[in-house]
């Protein structure tokens, strides 16, 4: 909104006097908005069709016209009517009458009077411009009272050149208005402080906050302790540690942490590669509570407290991947114990399915000892003897029957020849395509003796039908059957 003369001499009133203000117009049917002692295009226009009504709409851009109009409006407070009085509720005065009756004179001053009045006025916030000395207050005990500089050297510290919020439960309300003020006070949070902290050589301090990161799936915190385990920086040289979080970080997307994994695959044996992967594997689905040993910051060293593992409530998707992961003869003496437990009630084929979900969900559900996947076979094989091996189911081979020949024509024999059976439509159209094609033959035949005969009187041959299998043809007197 545009500063002008009203605004700026309505935002100079004291907030009470603003206040009253909109009290006083809002009893004039001229204003409808909260009081609360702001300025808004609603005070504007009451203001305004006040102007008008008692001043003939002067000019409000003049100071002296702004200030007249303020002051007639805040001298309506005197204007105390018979309504509000000793005798009547509170309820029913305006802002204007609860100050007249709480308030007296005392050496030019403004005071508070012992009324039921007095009282009202304060409940509501009215100040009624009495004067009261107030009791300087100390930003220590109270952060609305700070400057920014002050609240800013209150709510942080200093650890090891990185600047932190206090920890002090003492100070958490300076944090909170710092944060409410939009003041970071030089604090770098999350991967940011770690990044600093890595940066700067700072590596205790880079390890403590990657370690709170890396759990919670940050890709590059993942990165900061796998180059950290890698090279001894704040904390003990791992291979194996280091190619884990190389490879969850991968997995994650960091795009440095694949190149990383392979060179220091280089310096590893087969077998160390093998138990990384396999740590990698059950931190990701333990959801970063088995994450393999929780070492010590070097030279640094501090207590820890050891997290003690969560109950783990696996999604369909890892309770798949755990249970592919499983060979062939694991996966079907999973199945078969929880078919022994009654949990299961399908083929024991080692397949996945929804048969197998629901299984290891119930069962899991009900074995409040299992917290991790990985747990689930050992803890069935120790419920129930299963089979070390798994006969192969054969398939049913079923076989037809030979057709009998003995009644077909020599073309419905062709027919069965072809691997048709009598009676099914392949075989009535292998039936109608051979005595089509022997028709044909039969044509072509007569075709090429008739020219031979060269005779024009000689009559045309008659075409006979099929008998049986048997085609003939007539010509003149003289039958001819194939």
């Amino acid at each position: 909104m545009n500063s002008t003369p009203l605004r700026t001499a309505f935002i100079k009133l004291a907030k009470e006097d603003r206040k009253l203000v909109q009290e006083i117009l809002k009893e004039k049917g001229l204003y409808t908005s909260k009081v609360d002692g702001l300025y808004g295009k609603r005070t504007s226009t009451a203001l305004g069709q006040f102007n008008k009504a008692h001043f003939s709409a002067a000019d409000l851009k003049k100071k002296e016209n702004v200030e007249a109009l303020l002051n007639a409006v805040l001298r309506l407070k005197n204007n105390v009517e018979a309504e509000c009085s000793y005798t009547t509720s509170t309820s029913y005065c305006s802002a204007a009458q609860l100050c007249y009756n709480a308030t007296q004179s005392v050496n030019g001053q403004l005071q508070w009077v012992t009324n039921s009045f007095a009282d009202a006025a304060k409940k509501k916030g009215y100040s009624c411009n009495v004067a009261e000395i107030k009791k300087p207050v100390s930003c220590s005990s109270n952060p609305t009272a700070c400057r920014d500089d002050e609240i800013c050297a209150l709510a942080t510290k200093t650890d090891s050149g990185v600047v932190q919020w206090q920890n002090n439960p003492k100070l958490r309300a300076h944090i909170d208005a710092a944060k409410t003020r939009g003041l970071e006070c030089g604090v770098l949070e999350g991967i940011a402080a770690a990044t600093v902290a890595f940066e700067s050589g700072k590596y205790n301090t880079a390890f403590e906050l990657s370690q709170v990161l890396a759990v919670q799936g940050n890709a590059d915190a993942q990165f900061y302790l796998g180059k950290m385990y890698e090279e001894g920086l704040g904390a003990l040289q791992i291979s194996t540690l280091a190619h884990m979080w190389f490879n969850i970080s991968a997995l994650n997307g960091n795009e440095e942490a694949p190149e990383r994994r392979k060179v220091i695959q280089q310096s590893m044996t087969p077998a160390a590669v093998e138990k990384a992967q396999t740590m990698a594997l059950s931190c990701i689905q333990s959801r970063y509570v088995d994450c393999g040993a929780v070492m010590p910051v070097a030279p640094k060293v501090k207590t820890q407290q050891v997290q003690k593992p969560t109950r783990v409530e696996p999604t369909s998707s890892e309770l798949r991947a755990y249970f592919v992961s499983q060979s062939l003869t694991e996966r079907k003496q999973i199945q078969y114990a929880l078919k022994q437990l009654g949990y299961y009630g399908s083929s024991v084929d080692g397949l996945w399915g929804k048969g197998t979900n629901r299984a290891l969900v119930n069962y899991v559900s009900n074995e409040r000892d299992i917290t991790l996947p990985s747990a689930i076979y050992p803890s069935l094989i120790a419920k129930v003897e299963v089979p070390s091996r798994f006969a192969t189911v054969k398939k049913k081979v079923v076989q037809q029957k030979p057709v009998s020949t003995a009644n077909l024509s020599r073309d419905g024999k062709k027919c069965v020849s072809n691997g048709f059976s009598p009676g099914t439509q392949e075989y009535l159209q292998c039936l109608s395509y051979e005595q089509q094609r022997r028709q044909n033959q039969s044509n072509m035949l007569l075709n090429l003796g008739q020219g031979l005969l060269q005779t024009p009187s000689f009559p045309a041959p008659s075409t006979g039908g099929l008998n049986g299998g048997v085609f003939c043809n007539t010509m003149g007197n003289y039958t001819y059957c194939n």
